[in-house]
């Protein structure tokens, strides 16, 4: 499903990302950044329907969108930033309504992903 994304990144890690990782990142990070401004709504509504984002509630929005912030500026200064690491701190730092939000989920996400 990634794959038909790829013409559309700017950002390297997106390119070695698990779905599952992809799903996780979701249109908070790469994809509201990531698409050319020319393609951005139409890709990032079609990439919603292919990864329901992992995060609905508007804090919980808001926070994976501060946190994804914090990991562009380091990454962009320090390109070695794997993604694993990236989704590793999120999830140790993932205040608990965002937690709540994530296993409810990964408990009703499809076994594919």
């Amino acid at each position: 499903m990634k794959a038909k994304y790829l013409e559309y990144i700017l950002f390297e890690p997106l390119k070695n990302a698990t779905d599952e990782q992809a799903a996780f990142l979701g249109v908070a990070i790469f994809f509201s950044q990531g698409f050319l401004e020319k393609y951005h709504p139409q890709i990032l509504e079609d990439f919603s329907k292919d990864y329901p984002p992992v995060f609905t509630s508007e804090r919980s929005k808001r926070w994976i969108y501060r946190f994804s912030n914090n990991f562009y500026n380091f990454s962009r200064s320090s390109n070695d930033t794997p993604l694993d690491e990236f989704i590793v701190r999120a999830k140790r730092k993932m205040p608990d309504y965002a937690r709540k939000e994530y296993e409810e989920y990964l408990s009703k996400a499809p076994r594919d992903i």
